[in-house]
């Protein structure tokens, strides 16, 4: 199904394309060349309503907003992922940041809800035009993809500090595909000293402890 994107938000004459997860969820595969999100932007907080039916967005695909070489999606945008978002897909938002095409800026924050389980592999990789340098992570998260947040140039601060868990990754943080490569991350803050042992002991985060 194709649905008009003023359900949502973003520019009146661009489109979505949904597949519908099951009668009252809907996942985002693509998304018109005409759209642009700007300001505080949330997807109308993940919900819309077609033909008489509520929907939420539960899933934001892969490559849904992709900046392609012909694509730029975002301006001066602070993104907000709403809570009834579970899974950002592999290169979701990959490259969003500094084309002159649209403006200087691109996607400038990223805010996380509670509801978020799955960042997919290098679904935020290149949104280098963040003007904070600390990423907040929420207590609901289960499993960041490699690379996920790589080449972010402003990120310096990792706040883990809202999760009573260990997150899952496929590799090293900070190693070759890792989910933070090529990033300036030198501070990770957690919970407690409980939590600060559990990622130490952790195979995956072990050589990010000293951090």
């Amino acid at each position: 199904k194709t649905i008009n994107s003023k359900y949502i938000g973003g520019d009146n004459n661009s489109t979505f394309d949904f597949n519908y997860l099951d009668p009252k969820q809907a996942k985002i595969t693509g998304v018109s060349s005409k759209f642009l999100g700007t300001g505080n932007f949330n997807f109308n907080g993940g919900k819309f309503t077609y033909n008489g039916t509520e929907y939420a967005i539960s899933e934001i695909g892969y490559d849904a907003f992709h900046a392609g070489s012909t694509h730029w999606y975002f301006k001066n945008c602070k993104l907000t992922i709403p809570s009834t978002v579970k899974i950002i897909g592999d290169c979701a938002f990959y490259g969003n940041s500094r084309n002159s095409f649209v403006s200087k800026k691109e996607i400038i924050g990223i805010n996380f809800n509670e509801g978020i389980e799955d960042i997919g592999k290098e679904a935020f990789k290149k949104c280098d035009d963040l003007e904070s340098d600390k990423l907040v992570l929420p207590n609901s998260l289960q499993h960041i993809g490699n690379n996920a947040f790589a080449e972010i140039s402003p990120l310096e601060e990792l706040d883990l500090s809202a999760l009573d868990h260990v997150i899952n990754i496929n590799a090293n943080p900070f190693g070759w595909n890792g989910c933070l490569h090529d990033t300036k991350i030198n501070t990770i803050w957690v919970k407690d000293q409980a939590m600060k042992d559990k990622y130490s002991n952790d195979s995956y985060w072990s050589s990010a402890s000293e951090k």
